[in-house]
């Protein structure tokens, strides 16, 4: 008989796309990724009651691993097992997918239970339980624990990676033939019978698989958090804005007080769910939906009820809110979803020499993802998802660039409180990206657009900011820089709100950006300079010539800018486009800010 020892063991569960990016709703969005991080808890729940040293997580109170706590962890659990011999771990690893689909099922009949009972006979029960009985991933690798913890780390990833490689495709054990698939993202059948669904959770037509079915009413028996509608976001420079203009002029103050319920509203019901004040500085009457400042929004609604009994309210709320935008300008219907994730993550911990470290690196981590969130709420937004290096969240365009940064700086802060004491020189980076998007655009399009961006981060060489604009017209604008300075160009986010700023105080006119775009066609794109960084730097191409040429134009003497200045200013930039790129990008930047003053700022 052998000897018995320590293994160390490694889980991955899933499936991670199918459980986040189908969504039609941010709350969709949010269940997904917290259901995932329950069905990980779970796992690392059972390893660590049967006697398993966890080390990522990197939990110091086990009472976080409680369902329903409000730790959120990633997919991936690495533990050292107790003295045990050869053939245990095998046995550990079945107890612990039983433990993860266990979880499953039972928050899929919690979910169920939601639905009214006369819901429930248009369920398709058969084909609802073999799609759960289908669904889930649970991948296991183990080695045995050597004096080398690096390598023993090594050995047992590579090996996971393995059999995530050589798992098994199988066709599905159900016939689909002539029944609709899933709306959300057309992988399943939908388990739903017909267009006989009453409940108000579902779109006229909507068609849900199992998995969809849960993540639409799960959240309703698990009192999710409130998350905006985008429309709601997108009015929060306008917010803020009304919060400054109300402390100095009462007959401003009185027209945002004189605004009607919703009760008034909406006498019949149905009124848009109110956000928590977040402590909004400015005071609305009880219930009133702050979306109806957005003029689409209002635009719908108005012309839905204007001709209904409460019409002559609606009537007063148009003059009223004509009035509010008179003085305090019109919020864009634009909103910003943010993601990213730590860079070399990987290379990182298989650096590490001691479990202790890795252990100290996990706890570490853990502080990231629960701190990220006040972030985010510091700057008018809100996660969707933290755990571990993973984020994912959302902010109103004025804030955005604030919140980026701030980001980024909370994880540098605690890379480097992780690797302190270890072999680490350099601890992980961290890359973001960001979609700005229209309230309207199709939230699984949304995300697409930001994971994109962060891999565009990635690509461009890690440690960096990239933006995507898409607007409802043109092409996408793709943007791109370092957290720091790039040679001679300042760091990204700060060049960013220099040029939002002279949007802001006038001393670049809206044309400007587009100006120097249909320079490239004259000039070509290229921009060189000679002596930057001195008191003799100047122009040295076509391009850049005519650059400064437009920028100390006559329309912008309110900048105040000499031909030395403009070339101090522009040094650094090697493509016309790109700069221009940036103008436009800032300007719609600008636009927002307009309406609202950046949070932690003033």
């Amino acid at each position: 008989m052998r000897e018995k020892q320590q293994y160390l063991l490694s889980i991955s569960v899933g499936p991670v796309q199918e459980f986040i990016a189908s969504a039609r709703k941010l709350r969709d969005l949010w269940y997904g990724s917290w259901l995932l991080s329950e069905l990980s808890k779970a796992v690392a729940k059972y390893l660590s009651d049967a006697g398993c040293d966890l080390i990522f997580p990197g939990i110091e109170d086990k009472g976080k691993l409680e369902p329903k706590s409000e730790l959120n962890t990633a997919n991936k659990i690495l533990v050292r097992t107790g003295e045990m011999a050869e053939g245990e771990p095998e046995a550990l690893v079945e107890e612990a997918r039983k433990a993860f689909y266990d979880r499953w099922q039972g928050m899929a009949q919690s979910a169920l239970k939601t639905i009214s009972t006369k819901d429930q006979r248009n369920i398709n029960r058969k084909l609802f339980k073999e799609e759960l009985d289908d669904f889930g991933e649970f991948f296991a690798a183990w080695t045995p624990l050597t004096e080398n913890y690096s390598d023993s780390l090594v050995r047992c990833e590579r090996l996971l990676a393995g059999r995530k490689a050589l798992r098994e495709f199988s066709a599905a054990p159900w016939n689909g033939a002539g029944i609709p698939k899933s709306s959300l993202d057309g992988i399943r059948e939908s388990v739903l019978r017909g267009n006989k669904f009453h409940s108000c959770q579902l779109k006229k037509g909507e068609h849900l698989d199992a998995m969809g079915l849960i993540k639409r009413f799960g959240p309703v028996r698990e009192k999710s958090p409130h998350f905006d509608n985008f429309a709601q976001l997108a009015v929060e420079p306008l917010l803020d804005r009304l919060a400054e203009l109300a402390v100095t002029d009462p007959s401003f103050a009185a027209t945002i007080a004189s605004l009607p319920s919703a009760e008034r509203l909406y006498p019949s019901g149905g009124a848009p769910v109110k956000p928590p004040k977040n402590g909004r500085k400015l005071s609305l009457p009880e219930d009133f939906p702050v979306e109806l400042l957005l003029p689409l929004s209002f635009a719908e609604e108005y012309g839905q009820h204007r001709d209904s009994v409460e019409g002559e309210v609606w009537e007063k709320l148009k003059k009223d809110i004509q009035q509010l935008h008179r003085k305090a300008g019109e919020p864009g219907p634009y909103v910003c979803l943010l993601v990213g994730d730590g860079d070399n993550m990987g290379q990182t911990l298989s650096k590490m020499k001691e479990m202790d470290h890795h252990r100290q690196f996990s706890v570490e981590l853990d502080r990231f993802a629960v701190g990220v969130r006040n972030v985010f709420a510091q700057y008018s937004g809100k996660v969707v998802y933290s755990g571990g290096d993973d984020v994912m969240g959302y902010t109103p365009l004025h804030t955005m660039l604030s919140c980026a940064e701030a980001i980024n700086r909370s994880f540098s802060k605690v890379m480097k409180d992780a690797c302190a004491g270890t072999e680490i020189d350099s601890p992980p980076t961290f890359s973001l990206g960001v979609a700005i998007v229209h309230v309207k655009h199709p939230m699984d399009q949304s995300i697409v657009l930001a994971r994109q961006a962060e891999t565009l981060a990635k690509q461009q060489g890690r440690n960096r900011l990239a933006i995507t604009q898409s607007k409802r017209s043109g092409s996408d604008i793709k943007l791109c820089g370092l957290w720091e300075e790039d040679n001679a160009l300042k760091p990204f986010v700060t060049r960013m709100n220099e040029w939002v700023q002279r949007y802001r105080n006038g001393a670049f006119s809206s044309r400007l950006a587009y100006q120097l775009r249909a320079l490239v066609a004259e000039c070509g794109d290229e921009l060189l300079w000679k002596g930057c960084g001195t008191d003799n730097c100047y122009p040295d191409s076509p391009a850049a010539l005519e650059a400064i040429r437009l920028i100390c134009h006559k329309d912008f003497e309110a900048s105040s800018l000499t031909a030395q200045g403009a070339a101090e200013l522009l040094s650094g930039h090697t493509s016309l486009y790109h700069l221009a790129s940036e103008l436009v990008v800032a300007h719609q930047l600008a636009g927002a800010e307009l309406c609202g003053i950046e949070k932690g700022e003033s």
